[in-house]
């Protein structure tokens, strides 16, 4: 009872510490290449934390809605800045999960800028990430209720 108790306590400290480094709405790359899709995406806005870029872009994915997301990259290899514009790799049944090819085709670069830069479109939602340790902490809690119940019968 005390090693389950030990290492509960310890899971919630680990899940509370990558809680809070979790900021809504960033990408969590990298896109696993067996689901990756690429899309034109736009830039919204420009920062930089710490020594990485931070591109605030709109993704426009072939099928489904627009979304805004936040990906952080080391350097600008798109000239994302210059162009106002990027192809981005994204997984379609995880919208959170985006980052940037490092050297994409001219073709691909050039059609997805020309198609980031069509009329201006309406505000596009940002995208929900999920807390790291979500799942993990659901499990943990119907575990928990299981073995209490356990224990209460015996």
């Amino acid at each position: 009872m005390m090693l389950g108790l030990n290492a509960t306590v310890a899971l919630l400290v680990a899940l509370g510490a990558a809680r809070l480094n979790h900021r809504p709405g960033v990408a969590q790359g990298p896109v696993p290449d067996e689901t990756a899709a690429h899309a034109p995406a736009r830039l919204n806005a420009l920062t930089t934390r710490g020594t990485a870029f931070v591109f605030d872009l709109t993704v426009r994915p072939a099928r489904g809605a627009p979304y805004r997301i936040e990906v952080e990259h080391p350097l600008d290899l798109q000239d994302i800045r210059v162009h106002g514009a990027a192809l981005v790799r994204h997984d379609p049944r995880r919208p959170w999960l985006v980052d940037l090819p490092s050297h994409p085709s001219a073709a691909e670069l050039t059609a997805a800028r020309a198609a980031a830069r069509t009329e201006d479109p309406e505000p596009a939602p940002r995208v929900w990430t999920p807390p790291p340790g979500a799942p993990v902490l659901l499990l943990t809690g119907i575990l928990t209720a299981v073995l209490v119940t356990l224990l209460a019968r015996a």
